[in-house]
């Protein structure tokens, strides 16, 4: 599996192969002949797209643990969600880089979703952190959704937890203190 080796200025060689089409390092061995762990070399030769998506992956992984919810995900699986999006936000559709694109459960993990590559969409953060728990459906509804006050006429956004519950029918505490142009 080993290639050629490679100098990292540290007076030392990596010895890498090419697994899959990503980079993936073996052990790096010092002059006096001492290697060290494969873990350290993969970390010090990764580039920053790989990097920031090992990151990714291992945060989404260790809160998908916490919750119980089944599956795991690789820097790989990420990698292949961004780039199937073509760099497009799946809910807005603008574009995002790989530095700041987010990655959602479309299922949220309090619904019952699970954490693997099927259930995740790349996102920008503004889309990621408004979804919150909902659907992508209920999502779509709630990002343009504007009601009437009751009382007064004025057009405004809830909160989507309010509406579903059968409030956030007012616009402010003055109009939720007042039925029909009086004081209750």
């Amino acid at each position: 599996m080993a290639a050629d080796p490679q100098r990292d200025g540290a007076d030392s060689f990596i010895y890498s192969g090419f697994i899959g089409g990503s980079r993936a390092m073996t052990s790096r061995v010092s002059p006096t002949g001492r290697t060290s762990p494969a873990g350290f070399a993969a970390r010090s030769r990764q580039s920053r797209p790989e990097r920031r998506f090992s990151k990714l992956s291992a945060a989404i992984n260790q809160k998908a643990t916490k919750l119980g919810a089944r599956g795991r995900v690789t820097a790989t699986d990420l990698a292949g969600v961004y780039y199937e999006a073509d760099g497009l936000c799946q809910y807005c559709g603008f574009g995002v880089s790989w530095e700041g694109v987010s990655f959602d459960h479309k299922q949220a993990f309090a619904k019952g979703g699970s954490n693997t590559p099927d259930n995740l969409a790349a996102s920008c953060m503004t889309c990621q952190r408004g979804k919150f728990t909902k659907t992508p459906e209920e999502w779509a509804t709630a990002k343009d959704m504007t009601v009437a006050c009751s009382v007064c006429g004025t057009s405004f956004r809830p909160r989507w937890a309010d509406y579903m519950r059968g409030f956030g029918l007012t616009c402010s505490r003055k109009c939720s203190g007042t039925k029909g142009g009086q004081s209750v």
